[in-house]
């Protein structure tokens, strides 16, 4: 039987859970957490643009930051929940993966998981569960997890 691994994540927070028959409780076994995620944009860095002055002349321009501070910390995160999963499917610790995760989350995991991790998930679901009790989570499920 393949081990399924279910990954519920948002932002800051991601919980895996392995379930190792269909119809068995989901078994919440490791949380990853990304502080930084929950920090808001002017704690992480300037929320202002900062302003440059020309060589020539008296014009001054704000300077607009191209990606704001939050967003970086999400990427970041979503490339270290990838690369965690990426090593634990090459060491065999799982053959499904299901994702349930916030949809702008979801989009960053996506963009961050291998073409071997791709292959192995079976289930997207685009909803933030990863404040749920594990019943909540298990609700999100089809019937055969």
């Amino acid at each position: 039987m393949a081990i399924t691994w279910v990954l519920a994540a948002d932002a800051s927070r991601a919980r895996l859970f392995n379930c190792t028959k269909p119809g068995n409780q989901l078994h919440e076994f490791a949380t990853l957490t990304h502080p930084a995620s929950r920090l808001k944009d002017a704690e992480l860095g300037s929320a202002e643009p900062s302003v440059t002055f020309e060589r020539a002349g008296h014009g001054r321009h704000a300077m607009v930051q191209a990606t704001a501070p939050k967003a970086v910390q999400t990427r970041v995160f979503a490339r270290e929940v990838a690369e965690q999963l990426k090593r634990d499917h090459q060491q065999n610790c799982f053959q499904r993966l299901v994702v349930i995760a916030a949809p702008k989350f979801l989009g960053e995991l996506r963009n961050n998981f291998a073409p071997s991790l791709n292959t192995a998930v079976v289930l997207e679901i685009d909803k933030d569960v990863s404040h749920m009790p594990v019943a909540g989570i298990q609700r999100q499920l089809p019937e055969f997890f």
